[in-house]
């Protein structure tokens, strides 16, 4: 009897170790999950279909972004190793993107993307020209555990394109050497429409502007210029262009006052590359009233009146 019991309590102890097997099995040593028996299969199954037991807190191991480049005005390209979890695999690791403008400007709350589970790198689009861009990524695994590594890499995107703007709308005299010229403003892509400044060029022949001069430059965000000092009873012609606050540097200004506003000058060769992708529009006005205008006289053509033809009187 003490046999048979002793039988029995080794049978139920091995099969609440999970070292029995079903009919036709090969043994236990087959099985590969170790100790715990059923609790050992259920977390590999749990990996296997990127579900994961109760208890899961533990985030991926994850060394954080690696490069971060800028492949144009408005894409950046983030590359990764992929992170590593005790539950759940590579391939069912995601990743959320953070972003910010300063360093150390990542709001963790709300990630820029997520990317699908695997990925090792990420495209992002719809970035600013001319702007720094500063980048954190962190792992995700199936059960939502985020790493939170804050390992930072930036990239710079190019400016490459001039501001779109529709040039010069109105050109009126408001004294007899003075002319007022207003515009919409220019849209730029990297650069907000309160940081452009303008160049008003003004000459007294079509198409003789001095591109390399301005006769005035304005103040960030002017949409008019008053050019002053010209010459009453002249007709002029005036071109504005946009200037957008990171390319302004580029150009060579001369930094005396009288560079910035000056009366026009017959036009002279540049020694500039082409002139920036920009549309201008010209227009002409006299600094005179309207009234000093000679009106062409008028021509008129007098017909000379056809005779009648006469009537026969009637015989008595």
């Amino acid at each position: 009897m003490n046999r048979w019991f002793a039988t029995m309590s080794l049978a139920l102890a091995l099969a609440a170790g999970g070292c029995t097997s079903a009919p036709g099995a090969s043994g236990p040593g087959d099985s590969g999950l170790g100790a715990g028996g059923d609790g050992g299969r259920v977390a590999l199954d749990a990996a296997l279909d990127g579900t994961t037991g109760a208890g899961d807190t533990t985030p991926p191991a994850f060394a954080g972004v690696q490069s971060a480049t800028a492949i144009d005005e408005t894409h950046i390209a983030l590359a990764w190793s992929p992170a590593t979890d005790r539950m759940t695999p590579q391939g069912m690791i995601s990743y959320r993107v953070y972003v910010g403008t300063a360093p150390g400007g990542e709001a963790f709350t709300q990630p820029m993307l997520t990317t699908p589970a695997g990925a090792t790198g990420s495209l992002l689009q719809g970035m600013l020209g001319g702007t720094t861009y500063y980048f954190v990524v962190r792992a995700v695994d199936a059960a939502g555990n985020e790493d939170s590594n804050t390992v930072e890499k930036s990239a710079a995107t190019p400016d490459t394109s001039s501001p779109i703007f529709a040039g010069v709308q109105t050109v009126t005299a408001t004294g007899a050497t003075t002319l007022l010229v207003t515009w919409n403003p220019a849209v730029d892509t990297g650069c907000p429409s309160s940081a452009i400044t303008y160049d008003v060029y003004c000459t007294t022949t079509s198409g003789g502007e001095d591109f390399a001069t301005p006769t005035v430059t304005t103040a960030a965000g002017a949409l008019q210029a008053a050019v002053s000092g010209l010459t009453a009873g002249q007709r002029y012609y005036v071109v504005v262009r946009s200037n957008a606050a990171r390319t302004r540097s580029t150009r060579r200004r001369r930094s005396s006052p009288a560079s910035r506003r000056r009366r026009p000058r017959a036009p002279r060769s540049s020694s500039r590359g082409p002139p920036r992708r920009t549309a201008s529009i010209h227009r002409s006005t006299s600094s005179t009233t309207s009234s000093s205008r000679r009106r062409p006289a008028r021509r008129t053509s007098r017909t000379r009146a056809t005779p009648r033809p006469a009537v026969p009187r009637a015989s008595r």
